[in-house]
């Protein structure tokens, strides 16, 4: 049952164009592949958990394509947000919160999952 072919491609692409969406302007660049892939496994989880358990009534696939990778996207911001990428999106502002993992205090984070 678990196969890929160009629809599953194509959703994947799009997937990770949601994540970026949201992500990319505020990690490393270094990030984005780690992210992305992510984001790809999350919408095969989704697809593999829909199809065998039918846990919803999706037929395009919007939860797995878009929904699930573009929350992800949020929570990586503020996992992997840093200093210097935030300065360069918001040039002149002082005092904003970077990642978790980039060594940050952890606000930003919980306003992302809030």
């Amino acid at each position: 049952y678990c196969y890929l072919d160009i629809h599953h491609l194509l959703h994947c692409v799009l997937c990770g164009a949601s994540m970026a969406s949201t992500a990319v302007p505020y990690i490393p660049l270094s990030h984005v592949p780690f992210t992305t892939a992510i984001a790809v496994f999350l919408y095969y989880a989704v697809w593999w958990a829909n199809g065998t358990y039918k846990l919803m009534d999706d037929p395009m696939r919007v939860v797995a394509t878009y929904l699930l990778p573009a929350a992800w996207g949020v929570v990586a911001t503020g996992l992997f947000s840093t200093q210097r990428v935030l300065s360069m999106t918001y040039p002149g502002q002082t005092g904003l919160e970077y990642g978790l993992l980039a060594g940050g205090s952890g606000e930003l984070l919980a306003s992302q999952l809030i």
